[in-house]
């Protein structure tokens, strides 16, 4: 549970995108519940964190083979 980088999601769509690559091994092998360790930085910009949440919804199914919820 956890092992998304926080910090990612500051930095925006294209640090989001490389921390979902670098653990999508992981999340396919399956019983990952990916999420940040902890709270997300005060400092997080809203447009990055609600594009963050949008790619989790859409990399689970994708992984779980499911068509995307939007």
């Amino acid at each position: 549970m956890g092992g998304f980088d926080k910090l990612a999601i500051i930095r925006g769509p294209e640090a989001i995108e490389a921390e979902f690559r670098r653990l999508e091994p992981v999340i396919r092998q399956g019983g990952c519940i990916t999420c940040t360790d902890h709270q997300v930085a005060p400092q997080t910009p809203l447009e990055h964190y609600r594009y963050y949440l949008r790619r989790l919804r859409e990399v689970m199914s994708e992984m779980r083979g499911e068509k995307a919820l939007r």
